[in-house]
């Protein structure tokens, strides 16, 4: 009760974001830092361990789920800011009492491919990534006869974190970071445990880096690899709630479906090799859209792809994503800085953004 009073009685704030996890606040810890100078800021998350320790930050851990239901529909707020898609499609509620609800991004990937159609129906903003975005929702918006939503190209936040850690020579690891999904003929389910043998076999030194859903799904397989490799000092099963040391210590990532390579290709300039598994669609009209996503674009220009019958010659394909890399880093550059806006700029952008509607 102590908890609700806190939120419904004590005090008001003008801004409150929510967290499902730890992992997720490199995504927006500029952001709550730029708006906590000016604005006492409510901070809520489903993780224990999720907590900003800034002035003018309050962090409440919401993850009794009665309290979460009550929180999210009794909340009030001017300014709610989320990562979550499918708001008020399931058991979260919205709140009469909330003046904006704000979606920001912690993919870089499309809005129509890996989300559902109705993912972003409950919004009243969205801060997009780039142009690319807007002609997603705007066509999503079309086909679900949905409502009109205010959306602004001010760029994705997490490039922008990423751009400020310094940059290191990797230490000749391969990070392996498959892609989760509601397919049982997923890439980890089906081919995992023989990509990371193959790959050490072949004396690569690897790192595994499972997605945060595969620990709910996929257990029995990362128990399997866990097992069978744990002892070998050339491997590492990585469970750190950022993703950024294990790339910075690889010099290659292989993934099926993940937007982990859209980071590593850019700020990091990582080569990429995909796995050409079952493909990775959690949207039923996708197909009907006829627009092209963007980590298909990237993975077409940039990557190279590995079908699973070609396994065994892994080491060969690592070699040619590097020498390809080796020579579209130019390609790459000029690629993100023409397709996600306001490169360096987007926590500025964003909150120039936001106070317009604080009226």
């Amino acid at each position: 009760m102590n908890l609700l009073n806190k939120i419904f009685f004590s005090k008001y704030y003008k801004f409150t974001f929510f967290s499902e996890k730890k992992n997720y606040q490199p995504y927006v810890i500029d952001l709550i830092e730029k708006v906590s100078q000016n604005y006492e800021v409510l901070y809520l998350s489903l993780d224990k361990n999720d907590r900003i320790d800034k002035k003018n930050v309050t962090n409440l851990y919401i993850g009794n789920f009665l309290v979460k239901l009550l929180v999210f529909k009794f909340i009030k707020t001017k300014f709610f800011l989320l990562t979550m898609t499918d708001l008020d499609n399931s058991f979260l509620k919205k709140s009469k009492k909330v003046d904006y609800y704000i979606f920001f991004f912690h993919a870089a990937a499309s809005t129509h491919k890996q989300l559902t159609k109705g993912a972003f129906n409950n919004y009243d903003i969205v801060l997009a990534n780039g142009i690319f975005q807007i002609q997603e929702l705007r066509e999503l918006e079309r086909i679900n006869h949905s409502k009109k939503k205010e959306i602004y190209p001010t760029g994705y936040m997490y490039f922008d974190y990423l751009s400020k850690i310094p940059k290191k020579n990797h230490e000749d690891y391969i990070l392996f970071a498959p892609s989760w999904g509601y397919s049982k003929e997923n890439c980890l389910d089906k081919y995992g445990y023989k990509i990371i043998s193959k790959l050490l076999d072949l004396k690569n030194k690897v790192i595994f880096r499972p997605h945060p859903e595969h620990y709910k799904r996929s257990k029995i397989t990362l128990e399997i690899i866990k097992n069978n490799f744990e002892r070998n000092s050339n491997f590492i099963f990585d469970q750190n709630f950022n993703n950024v040391e294990s790339i910075q210590k690889s010099k290659l990532v292989i993934t099926d479906y993940s937007a982990i390579a859209l980071e590593a290709f850019y700020p990091f300039l990582k080569p990429v090799l995909y796995i050409n598994s079952a493909n990775k669609i959690h949207n039923n009209i996708f197909e009907d859209m006829k627009l092209v996503a963007i980590e298909d674009e990237v993975r077409e220009l940039f990557g190279t792809q590995i079908y699973p019958d070609d396994i065994n010659h892994i080491n060969d394909y690592i070699d040619k994503s590097v020498s390809t890399m080796f020579t579209n880093k130019e390609k790459v550059i000029d690629f993100y800085n023409r397709k996600f806006a306001n490169i360096n700029k987007v926590v500025e952008k964003a909150y120039q953004l936001i106070m317009k509607y604080d009226k």
